[in-house]
């Protein structure tokens, strides 16, 4: 956070730092994100999005500020970089819908149907060893995007979620959004069939 550049701390989950953050965050987006999102509705899922994106980019910038702090060569580059928090919000996403559905089938992006508790490890290490060949950022930005959202399931930051009332008023404000993806509450409403 260079000169101050708090607003990175807002912004860091719009941010693709490089080929493999977008080229995962595209797998991760197709396989996991847009089911969420069908699920929660837009609105709902914009508002999740947003809150731990927050969370996760405080403790990213707070763990590289106390990793690097005895380190003072590698300290500028690791600090000063924008936060990453594309793809580990992608990484928060797969941990939240893995947990709660272990056992559903996922496509693997190849021929064949697998776990989704599978797919998670899988992929978690497959980005892990991509991540550590390049850069040791993105290593902790998806670790933490995967803490962030394991703690988010265990209810450990349930204050993070978001009240019918603020969805239903969501909803009346942004017609458009959330006719995209309906939340369950709206669904009912229009009578449209309940997901999943």
């Amino acid at each position: 956070l260079k000169n101050g550049d708090w607003w990175r701390i807002f912004t860091g989950q719009f941010i693709f730092s490089g080929f493999w953050n977008l080229f995962m965050g595209f797998i991760l987006y197709y396989t996991i994100v847009i089911e969420e999102e069908y699920i929660m509705g837009s609105v709902d899922f914009t508002l999740r999005w947003i809150k731990l994106s927050i969370v996760l980019n405080l403790i990213v910038w707070g763990f590289a500020a106390c990793f690097m702090s005895g380190r003072p060569l590698d300290y500028p580059t690791f600090v000063y970089s924008p936060i990453d928090g594309a793809l580990p919000m992608m990484a928060c996403d797969l941990a939240i819908n893995t947990l709660r559905n272990p056992k559903s089938p996922i496509d693997i992006c190849c021929p064949g149907m697998t776990a989704q508790k599978w797919h998670f490890w899988v992929l978690a290490l497959a980005i892990m060893y991509l991540c550590t060949i390049s850069d040791v950022m993105y290593a902790i930005s998806f670790t933490a995007g995967t803490l962030v959202g394991v703690l988010f399931h265990y209810r450990v930051l349930f204050f993070l979620r978001t009240s019918e009332c603020t969805i239903n008023f969501c909803e009346r404000m942004w017609p458009r959004v959330a006719g995209f993806r309906p939340s369950p509450m709206l669904r009912k409403k229009l009578g449209l069939p309940p997901v999943g």
